[in-house]
């Protein structure tokens, strides 16, 4: 599966418009996909009154590390590009993408993202690829793909920043968005070609213990199996038609 992606996006068979934003054909150079996040959006909207959980809430002896956009999409790149392009020796990174040193709440999102890959035996196969259902014209990319190196098996890490999803809504439309990487993905790979095992949506976030004022990274990961994703892809794609 890895090598029909690489491939699809090495030859252009996928290519991203200017600023990584969109997705055209060469010839001619035009836009004719539109993003998945805003199909999600449009999309799906239950569930926004259902409060979720967080693995902070548990947590009555931390102070939680507050995050915005900005700084998510920052730490969301730097992390990238430690975790998945300097161990594949392959930059994924798009010109002028914000990249440096990591403050303290991102230190310790990356510290909380290795410490997940660990636990799951996780070695990088390939970051950002794109990934295009041109039968609806609708395109992204995913974040990662790895290879779990005790069974052998691929899966697919969808890396968010903060402290989870708070509402239904929310969750259903992160977990629908890996559904839908790995099941188009499925749709379009070739016979022989190694198919997707798992998919995880993982939350990366800090928080100082205040009894102690130590500084930590946590990570909640939610699974995503086969079975699940194919039924989110299914419900997402009687919607779109």
């Amino acid at each position: 599966m890895q090598h029909f992606v690489l491939e699809a996006n090495a030859n252009n068979t996928w290519k991203a418009g200017p600023g990584g934003r969109g997705f055209v054909q060469t010839v001619p150079r035009r836009r004719v996909c539109g993003g998945l996040t805003k199909v999600l959006r449009q999309r799906i909207k239950g569930g926004k009154n259902k409060p979720v959980r967080t693995i902070a809430l548990h947590q009555p002896g931390w102070r939680v590390m507050s995050s915005n956009k900005a700084l998510g999409a920052k730490v969301h790149r730097t992390l990238m590009h430690n975790l998945m392009c300097i161990p594949l020796k392959r930059c994924t990174c798009e010109p002028g993408a914000p990249r440096g040193s990591l403050d303290h709440f991102g230190s310790a999102c990356q510290e909380a993202a290795v410490r997940f890959l660990r636990a799951h035996h996780l070695r990088p196969v390939a970051a950002e690829m794109i990934v295009l259902d041109k039968r609806l014209s609708i395109g992204t990319r995913f974040d990662a793909m790895f290879r779990n190196t005790i069974t052998g098996n691929l899966v697919l890490v969808s890396w968010k920043t903060g402290v989870g999803c708070t509402n239904e809504c929310d969750w259903k439309r992160a977990q629908t968005q890996v559904a839908w990487e790995w099941m188009t993905m499925e749709h379009w790979r070739r016979d022989g070609d190694e198919s997707i095992a798992g998919a995880y949506v993982v939350y990366l976030g800090a928080a100082t213990i205040k009894a102690t004022r130590q500084r930590i990274g946590f990570y909640a990961e939610n699974n995503v199996g086969r079975a699940q994703a194919e039924a989110l892809y299914n419900e997402l794609m009687k919607k779109l038609k």
